[in-house]
């Protein structure tokens, strides 16, 4: 999909940002724009710990990303 991660969010087009609640198993994670903080999506995963949550949140979020591409 031609994506690059970077840390300075001044250069991403997209901000990701994942949390999760104190004594849960539930990641949200939500995409934003960060030049006017625009929400593009948010979801959530749940797993027992960040090792297996991460490779479904990235999943979550590839999948996300795809539909929107498709639909421009």
């Amino acid at each position: 999909m031609e994506l690059l991660i970077v840390r300075d969010s001044a250069k991403a087009d997209i901000r990701i940002q994942i949390d999760r609640p104190p004594f849960t198993f539930i990641y949200a994670f939500t995409l934003t724009n960060p030049e006017t903080s625009l929400l593009l999506t948010k979801g959530k995963v749940t797993a027992f710990d960040g090792n297996f949550a991460s490779p479904k949140i990235a999943k979550e979020i590839m999948k996300r990303l795809q539909a929107a591409r498709r639909e421009r």
